[in-house]
C-alpha cells in the first residue's frame, strides 16, 4: 500500500478498520449484502460452549483486493477492500475540505475538523481507532466525501 504514517498501512491494519466500521460506525448507512463474518480475517479460538474469542494473533494480512464484506447503501453497493480502506486513510490524512453546502445539508458534520489528525492516525495504532473514524474511513473511501453524518 503507499499510505505512510510512520509505517505503511498494512492489511491486517485495514481488516482492525473493517471490524471496527462493521460492528460500530457504518451500521446506519450500510447494510451487509453477504453477511459479516470477521473470523474469515482474523482468527479466533472455538471455546467449546458455541462461543468464539481472539486466538491473540490478530489479523492476518490479505491481498489489497481481498473483500472483507460488501455494503449497499442509497449511493452504491460497494466492496469494502483494503484498497477501498487505504483510499480513505488517505483522505483523511491529507484532509478533507468541507463545501459549505455540506455544512447546510449535513450540520452534525459542520463541527468535525476537516484537516484533522484523529488520535489513531496521530499514534499510528490503527487499532486504536474509534466507530466515529472507521466509519469516516469507509466514507471516504467509498464515496471520495463524507455523506453520512
Amino acid at each position: 500500500m503507499k499510505v505512510k504514517v510512520e509505517r505503511d498501512l498494512s492489511t491486517a491494519d485495514c481488516g482492525d478498520i473493517a471490524i471496527t466500521a462493521a460492528e460500530g460506525g457504518i451500521n446506519y448507512w450500510a447494510r451487509f449484502v453477504d453477511g459479516y463474518d470477521y473470523r474469515r480475517w482474523s482468527p479466533v479460538t472455538y471455546s467449546g460452549d458455541g462461543s468464539y474469542s481472539p486466538d491473540g494473533q490478530g489479523n492476518t494480512e490479505v491481498p489489497e483486493d481481498f473483500v472483507f464484506y460488501t455494503i449497499w447503501s442509497p449511493e452504491g453497493t460497494f466492496e469494502v477492500t483494503p484498497e477501498l480502506i487505504a483510499r480513505g486513510v488517505q483522505l483523511v490524512l491529507t484532509g478533507i475540505p468541507m463545501p459549505e453546502e455540506d455544512k447546510v445539508a449535513h450540520p452534525a458534520l459542520a463541527n468535525v475538523r476537516w484537516n484533522f489528525e484523529p488520535r489513531a492516525f496521530a499514534d499510528d495504532d490503527f487499532a486504536a481507532m474509534d466507530a466515529d473514524e472507521a466509519d469516516w474511513v469507509i466514507q471516504l473511501g467509498a464515496f471520495g466525501k463524507l455523506v453520512y453524518g
